[in-house]
């Protein structure tokens, strides 16, 4: 039958990996969504999801040292000098 989407099915690890990405680089999520070749809702429902996991790494990254997103800022920045 034409026009008949069949839904597609991704794995936790996926969706984990995925939403790790958005935590770990200053992109936007619909930046990254296109990059990995999805919608960008689908993304957002994850994050809801597994944002919970990256915000405690994050605060004990805080706690101890410094945020995650400085020091990926810092680490972008050693590799080009």
């Amino acid at each position: 039958m034409a026009g008949v989407l069949k839904r597609r099915h991704y794995s936790e690890e996926f969706k984990r990996e995925s939403v790790r990405m958005i935590f770990e680089s200053n992109k936007p999520t619909a930046t990254i969504a296109e990059s990995i070749g999805i919608d960008q809702s689908n993304l957002h429902k994850w994050k809801k999801k597994f944002a919970h996991e990256f915000v405690q790494k994050l605060d004990a990254i805080e706690d101890g040292f410094i945020k995650l997103s400085e020091y990926n800022l810092l680490k972008q920045e050693n590799r080009f000098n």
